[in-house]
């Protein structure tokens, strides 16, 4: 098995460590061909902040995942993920993290998004994560990977797991919040873990 290093765009320790997970974790059809160890912005000492200007996933995705190889020289990834919901137009979607302002903490987003649906039946209330990765490698080779996960936003916080809109979105295939799944049910069924499932089976074609 060949041990590789990769720069993860974030300084979030929860992102690191659940993606981390995900790409080392085992397949049902065999072992992983690489061994990963994701580093994060602090790691490799990157202490300029990237400027998110694109208006989707992909966009915000390759603007983190080229300017980090571009600084580094190293294999580098990035996520850009949200959530989006229908009867808001698919908002907050790429301005989840600041929803209710550029330093809003993750329980000032929920309160928001909780504001904006009150008195809005379950029935419109349906909701989706959203992440896409890009993958960029030394050269000019980059490439993305997509993973969803559906469900409906809750009138009140259930459970005290994850993090972000966690306590609020009701994973439908489950019936529970993802704020009380444990970290091992999230790790397999929500949007990150649907999109690092897809990088993981393209990495042999671009890493040789």
């Amino acid at each position: 098995m060949r041990n590789i290093e990769i720069v993860f765009a974030t300084r979030n320790k929860h992102k690191v460590k659940e993606i981390e997970y995900l790409l080392n974790c085992e397949e049902d059809h065999g072992p992983n061909q690489f061994a990963v160890k994701l580093l994060s912005l602090d790691d490799v000492g990157y202490e300029y902040e990237i400027e998110e200007t694109g208006k989707d996933f992909f966009s915000n995705a390759k603007i983190k995942a080229l300017t980090l190889r571009d600084h580094t020289n190293m294999i580098c990834l990035s996520d850009d993920s949200g959530l989006c919901v229908k009867y808001l137009d698919d908002a907050p979607g790429v301005y989840s993290k600041t929803y209710a302002g550029p330093d809003a903490s993750d329980d000032e987003n929920i309160d928001k998004l909780l504001a904006e649906l009150e008195g809005v039946p379950r029935a419109e209330r349906a909701a989706k994560f959203v992440c896409v990765l890009c993958m960029a490698l030394p050269g000019d080779n980059h490439f993305y990977t997509m993973g969803e996960c559906d469900g409906f936003i809750l009138e009140a916080r259930r459970g005290t797991n994850g993090f972000g809109y966690d306590p609020v979105f009701l994973f439908a295939s489950m019936f529970k919040s993802f704020g009380e799944l444990s970290a091992e049910a999230k790790n397999k069924y929500s949007h990150r873990a649907v999109a690092v499932q897809k990088l993981k089976k393209k990495l042999g074609y671009y890493i040789k």
